[in-house]
Parts: structure tokens; C-alpha cells; sequence
């Protein structure tokens, strides 16, 4: 279902059957949101931070395969925002940049686009994972999942191009593969969910961790590692 809240609090969005939903959080009948001739959306998704606008990954039928779109916060037209396939991760706190993912088959990388569109930005590149990228609440970095060290670790990077990137730090080496780190508002510490089992090398062709840990996500415990 991959619930996310709004930016009012007052409601979540989640998916059901490759379409969203919103529901009170008080409860009540789950809304349609209206995305047009959109389908197939994956969980994926989330509002822009004045919680104006809603970024998705679904398909359309001009376009088979999971892309990112934005649509107004209480539905309507999609705009297209990803000319290849792309999988939504997450917006920039001052809500001018998406971030998102590209891969497949045990390897994935992290891009960014602006929220009008026009060129993608690498902030990763190479084989192996990097998935699951989410800003601190300053803008300053971005913490994503990695296996580029050897099993699933948190890593952090400045919101860069590749190319211009300095080694990304690497956060937590606990040997458990973890999920979505998610920085404190001071600033001060990260809080993931960490399963114990090592993921399989094949993973669904999103390329998302979140896909891939579903499986083994039974037995799971929470890691939190100061954030330098």
C-alpha cells in the first residue's frame, strides 16, 4: 500500500491495484485521486513540500514502462517529468528537484530532475545498487541505501553530479540491509529499519530496495547511526 502523508497531516495517499488513494487519517471511504489515463502506479510517490503538487511513478499508454509524473495535489492532469523509466523517491526540501532511481537486475542509480523538467543529473553511477536517496532536512546532503561497500549500507553524498561528487560516506556498516534512512530535523541522527537476512542478488526491475526486502520483511529492527 506504501502509505505517504500529507503535508497537512490530515491525510494519506497509498496505492491499491496500480491506482492512488487518499483516506482521512481519522478514517472513512478511500477517495480515487484523479490522475487521468495514468496506470499501473507503484508506491512510489509523495507531496511536494507546500503539498501543492503530488510526484508518482506510474504508466500511461503512450508510455509502457513506470515513469515519474507530477499532478495537483488533489488530482487533475499528469505532466510528465522522466523521459526514460524512473521510479519516484523523493522531493528536495525547497521543492524544486525530484529525486529518483533507474535499474534493474541487482543495479541501480540515483538521478536528479528538475520539477519542470529538462536534463537528468547522475548522482551515482557504475554497477551495484544505490537506491532509497531522501534529503536532510537542509538540503545539504542526500542519504541513500548502497551496496557498493559490500552488503546494504547507508550512505551520504552531496546533491551533486557524479562527476563532480566526492566519495560518498559511508554512514552504517551494521551487515543488515536497510531501508529508507531518514536524517532527525536537528540533524543529529539517522533512524532506518534494518532487516538481518543478506537480499537475494536478483531484484524486481525497479531496482527498489523496498521491492526487493518485501520478502524478508518479518523478522525486521531499527538502526540508528550518528550522523557525522
Amino acid at each position: 500500500m506504501a502509505p505517504n502523508w500529507s503535508r497537512d497531516g490530515k491525510s494519506l495517499a497509498f496505492t491499491r491495484d496500480g491506482r492512488i488513494y487518499t483516506i482521512p487519517v481519522v478514517g472513512g471511504t478511500p477517495q480515487l485521486l484523479d490522475v487521468r489515463d495514468l496506470s499501473s502506479c507503484s508506491g512510489s510517490h509523495g507531496f511536494s513540500p507546500d503539498g501543492k503538487w503530488f510526484a508518482l511513478t506510474c504508466s500511461a499508454a503512450d508510455q509502457p514502462d513506470r515513469r515519474v509524473y507530477i499532478v495537483p495535489a488533489t488530482g487533475g492532469k499528469p505532466r510528465l517529468l522522466t523521459q526514460n523509466t524512473g521510479w519516484f523517491h523523493s522531493w528536495s526540501p525547497d521543492g524544486k528537484t525530484i529525486l529518483f532511481t533507474r535499474g534493474g537486475h541487482g543495479s541501480g542509480n540515483i538521478y536528479a530532475i528538475s520539477v519542470d523538467g529538462g536534463p537528468e543529473t547522475a548522482l551515482t553511477t557504475g554497477t551495484g545498487l544505490s537506491d532509497d536517496p531522501d534529503y536532510s532536512p537542509d538540503g545539504k546532503y542526500i542519504y541513500f541505501n548502497t551496496d557498493r561497500w559490500g552488503g546494504m549500507q547507508i550512505g551520504r553524498m552531496l546533491p551533486t553530479a557524479a562527476s563532480q561528487n566526492r566519495s560518498p560516506l559511508t554512514i552504517s556498516r551494521t551487515g543488515r540491509l536497510t531501508l529508507r534512512p531518514t536524517e532527525s530535523r536537528s540533524s543529529s541522527s539517522l533512524t532506518t529499519p534494518a532487516l538481518p537476512r543478506t537480499p537475494p542478488t536478483r531484484t524486481s526491475p525497479c531496482g527498489s530496495c523496498r521491492q526487493k526486502t518485501r520478502r524478508f520483511a518479518r523478522s525486521s529492527s531499527w538502526s540508528v547511526a550518528t550522523a557525522p
